[in-house]
């Protein structure tokens, strides 16, 4: 039996190169909303629900991810951001994930 060991990843930055992706995630929040919105009505029920979840798969498919090496086969994997838990797509070994802060980045000056 493999060892279960919990991997540490930091948190993703978002940058202005990221604004595509900062897109996707406004927009489909926003038709989480509405779909939120439109599940109290009588007649809008059912579109609703359907907006409200093409609006949580927009979110999911433009959720920052990060990459790195599983630990069991040395492949590499992804983590979608915030998740707990995440599976190897070779190996399908399921891997617990830690987030942590991003370290700050001290610049040096240069002196001479």
């Amino acid at each position: 039996m493999k060892e279960i060991k919990v991997i540490e990843l930091e948190r993703p930055k978002v940058n202005v190169k990221d604004f595509s992706k900062m897109i996707g995630l406004i927009f489909g929040a926003l038709l989480m909303v509405a779909g939120g919105i439109m599940l109290p009505t009588i007649i809008l029920t059912l579109p609703g629900i359907g907006l409200f979840f093409i609006g949580l798969m927009v979110v999911r498919a433009f959720a920052p991810k990060i990459t790195f090496d599983c630990p069991a086969c040395g492949l590499e994997a992804t983590a979608n951001h915030r998740v707990k838990n995440t599976k190897c797509p070779s190996c399908e070994f399921v891997i617990p994930v830690r987030w942590v802060k991003q370290k700050p980045t001290k610049i040096k000056k240069e002196t001479r």
